[in-house]
């Protein structure tokens, strides 16, 4: 996270890692916010792009052509639901 908090700030989660760029990004800052009983007079919310839906494939192809697989795998991640009881 970047430090402190303001609407033009985002950052790349992934920067220390070999995976794609992410990019994080505040919103709501300084915002009332209470769960379970609890307030909080100052809160943050950090949004991150495409967290509700994730593909993966991993194929291995004949000669280059990307038509011919040969084997692999495709997976395809949903969040359908979240929250807090």
């Amino acid at each position: 996270m970047l430090f402190g908090p303001t609407n033009a700030k985002e950052w790349n989660i992934n920067a220390s890692n070999t995976l794609p760029k992410q990019n994080i990004l505040y919103s709501a800052i300084h915002t009332s916010f209470s769960v379970s009983g609890n307030n909080f007079d100052s809160t943050v919310t950090a949004k991150q792009e495409d967290f509700f839906s994730k593909y993966f494939k991993d194929f291995t192809i004949d000669n280059f052509d990307t038509l011919n697989v040969l084997k692999g795998k495709e997976l395809y991640y949903n969040c359908i639901s979240f929250g807090m009881e």
